[in-house]
């Protein structure tokens, strides 16, 4: 993992690896500094539920999925129904639906809204 202040120098240092996967994160600790987590490219959320769908003999349409930040596109791009917490970051926010902040029962408030029909 590395450590950046600015997205300009996570892009530079994402440049410059290849052949494996990288992410952009937001720190928990600040609420801003971008962290850069390198993986394998077979190592993501999405793979993780693929193959568990797979092992239980689920559809990729039936998976719902939470998220709150940049390392949760994968996993959000993914599921059969994606939302984000309301205190996502904005582009995150542009991209997929919405419901609480992660502080107000998120997996609550998508319930009632799959149940009410969105």
């Amino acid at each position: 993992m590395v450590i950046l202040n600015n997205e300009t120098d996570f892009e530079t240092v994402k440049s410059k690896i290849s052949g494996l996967k990288v992410i952009r994160a937001t720190s928990p600790l600040d609420g801003k500094s971008i962290w850069l987590e390198i993986f394998p490219k077979n190592v993501s959320k999405a793979f993780g539920g693929k193959y568990l769908c797979e092992m239980l003999g689920i559809s990729e349409l039936d998976t719902l999925s939470i998220g709150n930040d940049y390392n949760d596109i994968d996993l959000l791009q993914w599921t059969g129904q994606s939302f984000v917490v309301d205190n996502s970051p904005e582009q995150i926010k542009n991209m997929f639906m919405q419901c609480v902040d992660n502080d107000s029962n998120p997996l609550t408030d998508v319930v009632s809204k799959i149940n009410l029909g969105f």
